[in-house]
């Protein structure tokens, strides 16, 4: 005699399942995200404390970034700029990890 679950259970445990693969994918999204905007709100850091008018940092640092990690997008000369930005807006890591928390 061969042991055949109930459908019902099985679908429930099935769907059990699937919530909780659902759930760790949402969580792990938001953990690359928050990362990234940690890692945004730094590169914005180092260039507010190195730019200076006319110096080509950003250009320079643009072209440098591209060339290390070929298979990353964003480090396009406004992409910096904007991190840049980022972090003039949001100067204390205490207000963005606030924002981050909320």
């Amino acid at each position: 005699m061969e042991n055949y679950i109930d459908i019902n259970k099985y679908k429930e445990i099935f769907e059990n399942i699937k919530q909780e693969v659902l759930k760790s994918q949402y969580k792990a999204m938001q953990a690359v995200n928050t990362e990234m905007i940690y890692m945004y709100w730094n590169i914005g850091k180092i260039i507010s404390a190195n730019i200076e008018w006319g110096n080509k940092f950003v250009d320079s640092l643009s072209i440098d970034l591209k060339n290390e990690f070929p298979t990353i997008q964003g480090f396009s000369v406004r992409n910096l700029r904007n991190m840049r930005k980022f972090y003039e807006e949001y100067p204390s890591i205490e207000i963005l990890q606030h924002c981050l928390q909320n």
